[in-house]
């Protein structure tokens, strides 16, 4: 018999930094990942899975909005009629580290009376039919320890393996051999070593993750579905959308798709001189997320000349040094003082961002790009 099994991972519902606010005050990135939910409810409409797997990270935090609590009810609610089973595991954002809370026990209790809705918070197995679904949930627990706790977890997970059953591995970790975006955070602030936990992932059929925003195959049985939306600068060209595995558990057999959905574009414009930003055309960035990256030295003219870009592009996002080709005259970037250039830096993000709940999250973003850039040029030079 055949099988199909969407996969859908890291949909982030409440997070907004790198967004907007629209003129009612909404932010642009949950338009955005509603339309992305949509265009998936479109594609299960279209497929009609037999299962549906959310591999992590439903929400940006352990303790989301009630608004955003009655969105994703209303989108899991809304497809118990277009499969037979939907299994939903919580990720690191979804899990927290000082308190005992998860943001899945709200959705748990909500499906409670779907019999074939299944929201695991910690390790277990769902059989459905010709299938064994063993799940690894990223839980309180495990944020509270190191990540030496989760190996653990996923190095016992075989002892879950039902025979004559096709298995499939469920987890939320990233994988040290894995393709990222340079500003993913990292769990626990490291990730799992891939010849630490292959040999306990080889023993089953599919091993179906969440936490690395770009999709891809690892080996010949893990895959990443990827966020559902770009959520960064650093996701610019990346193709979002979800998995369909269809599982042959007569032969074993097992082939994948990557179905594509439309996300709105985050694009980066780089400048040497102010006036070029003229030769761009607004239209050509309409319902994009701008950057502007100038090859200037000073806050001051960052303050300066962001409303003429917000004003000629209408949806510019942020203006900020391009530190890749900083320089000033008779001087290279490793004679500039960068400890000065780091603290206007931050001090910039911390005054365009005062008011973002993720504000701690874009001065480390800021940090970071600064250092590895300032890293960069040191070694060229």
């Amino acid at each position: 018999m055949i099988y199909k099994i969407l996969q859908i991972a890291d949909i982030h519902l409440g997070r907004t930094n790198h967004s907007l606010l629209d003129q009612d005050g909404y932010h642009t990135k949950q338009k955005d990942t509603e339309n992305a939910l949509q265009q998936i409810t479109e594609i299960i409409n279209e497929q009609e899975p037999d299962v549906i797997v959310v591999a992590g990270d439903i929400f940006q935090i352990p303790k989301p909005s009630p608004i955003y609590i009655s969105k994703i009810i209303e989108i899991l609610s809304s497809w118990k009629d277009k499969c037979f089973c939907l299994i939903a595991i919580s990720g690191n954002h979804d899990s927290s580290p000082s308190a005992v809370y998860n943001a899945l026990q709200p959705l748990k209790s909500a499906t409670k009376h779907i019999s074939h809705y299944h929201i695991a918070l910690e390790t277990c197995t769902i059989p459905h039919q010709e299938l064994n679904f063993v799940c690894v949930p990223h839980n309180n627990e495990i944020r509270r320890k190191p990540a030496s706790t989760l190996i653990n977890f996923i190095n016992e997970s075989p002892n879950l393996l039902k025979e004559n059953l096709t298995n499939i591995f469920v987890s939320h970790f990233p994988i040290d051999v894995a393709t990222r975006f340079f500003d993913e955070s990292q769990l626990l602030g490291e990730d799992i070593q891939f010849k630490t936990i292959k040999k306990s992932l080889d023993v089953f059929d599919l091993c179906l993750l969440g936490d690395i925003h770009s999709h891809q195959k690892l080996g010949e049985n893990i895959f990443y579905s990827g966020s559902i939306i770009q959520n960064t600068f650093s996701e610019e060209g990346e193709e979002k959308g979800v998995y369909i595995h269809e599982v042959d558990t007569t032969d074993g057999t097992i082939e994948s798709k990557f179905h594509k959905i439309q996300s709105r574009q985050y694009k980066t414009i780089v400048l040497e001189n102010f006036e070029d930003y003229k030769e761009y055309s607004p239209d050509d960035y309409r319902n994009s997320i701008i950057r502007i990256k100038l090859n200037i030295t000073g806050t001051e003219k960052l303050f300066d000349y962001e409303k003429k870009f917000k004003d000629h592009f209408s949806k510019s996002f942020m203006v900020l040094s391009d530190f890749s080709q900083l320089k000033q005259t008779g001087m290279t970037l490793k004679k500039v003082n960068s400890s000065n250039l780091m603290e206007a830096t931050l001090a910039w993000i911390k005054e365009v961002y005062k008011d973002d709940p993720d504000l701690d999250f874009l001065l480390r973003e800021g940090k970071d790009i600064l250092e590895k850039k300032i890293e960069e040029k040191q070694k060229d030079l």
